[in-house]
């Protein structure tokens, strides 16, 4: 669907929105997740045909969709990580608010925050604090 957004892109030819539907559809068929995406470039085609494909570029950007099967085993790995190290009942020996604590702390506190590497901690310390009103 991704080759199908770029044909579109410079073409301009209804035959690549009808391929890019198609696959919106497809897409709803594997879970009922994707129905707000096919709801959302629905909207979005139908705006880009509208401004007579203006500004196609930055209405459909094709990576939001191409990226979608690498960003969900991210997010799956993450709550599989979430489960294992918080949330399992059968391990009792903190208190979850302490293990979700912790696991906050390291898991996500040390990750790259932006493309520069920079850490959530270091982000966190280079804001400034508000000023005590007298």
């Amino acid at each position: 669907m991704g080759e199908a957004i770029r044909k579109l892109y410079y073409s301009k030819e209804s035959q690549w929105e009808n391929e890019i539907r198609e696959g919106l559809d497809a897409f709803v068929t594997r879970h009922i997740y994707f129905e707000f995406l096919r709801l959302d470039w629905l909207k979005r085609l139908e705006q880009a045909r509208q401004q007579e494909y203006r500004d196609i570029v930055e209405l459909l950007p094709y990576k939001k969709v191409t990226h979608i099967p690498p960003n969900i085993q991210t997010m799956q790995g993450q709550n599989q990580n979430l489960w294992s190290h918080v949330l399992d009942i059968l391990s009792p020996d903190e208190p979850i608010q302490k293990k979700m604590a912790t696991y906050f702390n390291t898991e996500y506190y040390n990750r790259p925050y932006d493309a520069a590497g920079h850490t959530c901690k270091e982000i966190g310390k280079r804001r400034k604090k508000p000023k005590a009103r007298r």
